[in-house]
């Protein structure tokens, strides 16, 4: 891939050692990162050369978007947490149970919408991947969080007055591709590209700036019952974009051009299927 805007790539890691064939990745196919810039998305993916620490520092790294001009950052609790993994060949970054490893995006997307998050990611198989995405409000707020737990995908906020959940085809290993789209009136959540029942929100009372955490609730140390084990390839946020149109309770949501963009892309780079 080109065009990636990291002003501070560590060198790469340098071996004498006979490497095997399966720990080496196969080129990308080129083109993905202009496409999805010019879709409008921000797109955070786990690659080495998109994370940058301080020389000698041993606070976790800032996370530079690979499209977009947004940086992620560690949350407060994340004191050094954070772990680079290769799962199927893939770069991911490592998320681990009651550890906080989690990052925000400032200022990701605004209460009244519309806009669309995506995530690619595998679970550990061993415990629950649990919180996978919060969307937070500025004025701390009621809060919506997607979580993986109990084999489904659920969509909720922190007070309970709305839930949009999806159960999984499969319990195992290997990558997920969820996809989250607001309307400015009506969620629609897209598991395994399986579309969910449109839910009907609470109407925000004013348009509220709001930050993305990725992987956590907040910047709040504690709870940690609500952290689970997963390996996170992707996240992308097209703040301002419905990619699933929103649709009635028989028919489910409709993909539009970025949500297929994503498709080709988990296809041909995450799951390698060419």
């Amino acid at each position: 891939m080109t065009d990636v805007p990291n002003p501070a790539s560590p060198a790469p890691l340098m071996t004498d050692q006979a490497v095997p064939q399966s720990l080496l990745l196969d080129p990308l196919p080129s083109g993905y990162t202009d496409r999805f810039e010019d879709s409008g998305a921000l797109w955070f993916c786990s690659e080495p050369t998109l994370f940058s620490a301080k020389p000698g520092s041993q606070e976790a790294p800032s996370w530079w978007g690979r499209c977009g001009v947004k940086t992620a950052h560690p949350t407060k609790p994340n004191n050094g947490n954070s772990t680079l993994a290769v799962a199927d060949r893939v770069h991911c970054l490592k998320f681990t149970e009651r550890v906080n490893c989690g990052y925000v995006i400032p200022e990701a997307l605004r209460t009244q919408g519309p806009f669309s998050i995506a995530i690619i990611y595998a679970p550990s198989g061993t415990n629950e991947p649990r919180t996978l995405f919060t969307i937070n409000p500025w004025d701390k707020g009621n809060y919506a969080f997607l979580s993986e737990r109990d084999n489904a995908i659920e969509f909720t906020d922190d007070q309970g007055s709305f839930a949009l959940g999806h159960p999984l085809k499969t319990a195992g290993d290997g990558f997920r591709l969820v996809v989250l789209s607001y309307d400015g009136a009506q969620f629609s959540l897209m598991v395994e590209g399986l579309g969910a029942i449109s839910q009907q929100s609470l109407q925000p009372k004013k348009d509220r700036q709001c930050d993305l955490f990725v992987g956590c609730r907040s910047h709040r140390a504690g709870i940690l019952k609500t952290l689970g084990d997963f390996l996170l390839a992707d996240v992308f946020v097209w703040p301002d974009k419905d990619i699933l149109t929103s649709a009635s309770k028989t028919s489910g949501p409709e993909t539009g051009p970025e949500y297929d963009l994503l498709q080709s892309y988990f296809t041909e780079v995450i799951t390698r299927a060419l």
